[in-house]
């Protein structure tokens, strides 16, 4: 039985311990979504099959926004060569006597070069928002577990903000139970507890 199945089981069904005490295993479920909507290029995992942080899981196409990274970097570069020219223009300016310029004729070309370099900043920051989009397009697991609810298959439209796959986190297992303090005997805060989970790994388990 994949392990998907025995997690949804276990936290449906409380298992008693001996001493009839209801508990109940629950893991973290970890949504997944994409912040980069497009059309699925590749899907590289499928249901029930155990991914470790930070593997991929699909990507998107990303032949748009390989596009707009070309374009941002083509236009930070005419930004970087109008910046140089506005610069120069306004130096020669200033090294002009009052006889070959006006003190207005030289802030105009000061003001032209302050404005050209802020349009080199706004590039740099359209680059470098064009790199993140297109990192994004390719959506890895933030955490350790098994996928589940895979809704997508290579071809499919992934939309901005939809869930389209699950992460059950393996790091995450906690046990919830309710135990009556006239039950346990010498039970103190924080000492250890020991307890067999039946359909889970068939383990034995302690925690505190």
């Amino acid at each position: 039985m994949p392990i998907s199945h025995s997690i949804h089981e276990i936290r449906r069904s409380p298992y008693k311990s001996p001493a009839n005490a209801p508990c109940v295993v629950l893991p973290t479920f970890t949504r997944i979504l994409t912040s980069r909507p497009g059309r699925i290029r590749e899907l590289r995992v499928f249901d029930n099959q155990f991914v470790h942080k930070g593997e991929l899981l699909y990507v998107i196409d990303q032949f748009d926004f390989d596009n707009a990274l070309r374009d941002s970097r083509a236009t930070l570069q005419q930004r970087a060569a109008d910046v140089q020219v506005k610069e120069r223009q306004s130096e020669r300016r200033l090294q002009l006597s009052d006889l070959a310029t006006t003190p207005e004729q030289q802030q105009v070309f000061a003001g032209n070069a302050v404005q050209a370099k802020a349009a080199f900043e706004a590039a740099q920051d359209q680059v470098a928002q064009a790199k993140v989009n297109l990192k994004r397009t390719e959506v890895r697991s933030p955490v350790n577990g098994f996928v589940t609810n895979l809704l997508l298959r290579a071809g499919d439209y992934a939309r901005q903000g939809v869930v389209n796959v699950s992460i059950i986190d393996t790091d995450s297992f906690w046990i919830d139970g309710y135990f009556e303090e006239t039950k346990m005997a010498r039970g103190l805060l924080g000492s250890p507890r020991r307890g067999e989970i039946d359909g889970l790994f068939s383990s034995d388990h302690r925690a505190r």
